[in-house]
């Protein structure tokens, strides 16, 4: 569910309702917002980059977590009501855990 925030800049992206005609074919129309391109543009880079490496082994996903946060450390790799975590802290913390156990 999209925060209250991103709803807001949503309704104010939207053309004004006395508009005549549309700029563009309805179909054509690019109605995100800064934020959510920025956030799609990251996926995609990042989807490209690791693109089927699940699909041999699944059990590969602690490596792949590794390579994903060595290669983006600052990239947000959380996100939640409460806040945010990088793959670097997300990193620092899955281990922290692991040494406990």
């Amino acid at each position: 569910m999209p925060s209250p925030e991103i709803g807001r800049q949503r309704r104010d992206h939207q053309p004004e309702s006395g508009q005549s005609k549309p700029a563009a074919p309805a179909g054509s129309a690019d109605s995100s917002i800064p934020p959510e391109r920025d956030r799609a543009a990251v996926w995609a880079e990042h989807s490209a980059a690791e693109p089927s490496a699940l699909q041999d082994d699944p059990a590969d996903l602690p490596a792949l977590f590794d390579a994903v946060a060595a290669r983006w450390p600052d990239a947000k790799a959380l996100v939640c009501r409460t806040g945010e975590a990088t793959f670097r802290e997300l990193d620092r913390s899955s281990r922290a855990l692991a040494a406990m156990l």
